[in-house]
This record gives C-alpha cells, structure tokens and sequence, in this order.
C-alpha cells in the first residue's frame, strides 16, 4: 500500500482546511478508487441479475434471427 505524506493548509485558528499530496500519490489514490468503482459495480450487478444465458444459446438464437 502507498504511505501518503500529506501537508496540511491550517486556518488561522490551526484547523486543518485541506490537505496537499504529491501528484504522483493523488494519481495512485485515484486510479485504487477507480478500480475499487469498477468492482463495486461489478459486484452490484452480479446480484441485480436475475439470471444469466450462455454465450452459445445468445449466438444461436441472433444467428436464428438473422441479426449475427
């Protein structure tokens, strides 16, 4: 896992109002969220089908129908 080494911009009382990262980190962190996106996506519609129909019974019945 990457260690971040964040900087903090304080206000004027010292409260923490954003913090700054390498870009090369911020990429890192990006792209870890983008593959975690993809796989709750992909975990969401495992359980949102209802059921599923193998690839040659698909190719069969749009070949039977002149659309393949």
């Amino acid at each position: 896992m990457t260690r971040l080494s964040p900087q903090y911009i304080v206000d004027s009382k010292g409260r923490k109002k954003a913090v700054v990262i390498p870009i090369k980190q911020f990429d890192i962190v990006v792209d870890r969220l983008a593959d975690l996106e993809d796989a709750l996506f992909l975990d969401q519609a495992d359980d949102d089908a209802l059921e599923f129909v193998d690839y040659r019974e698909v190719r069969a019945e749009l070949k039977k129908e002149g659309r393949l």
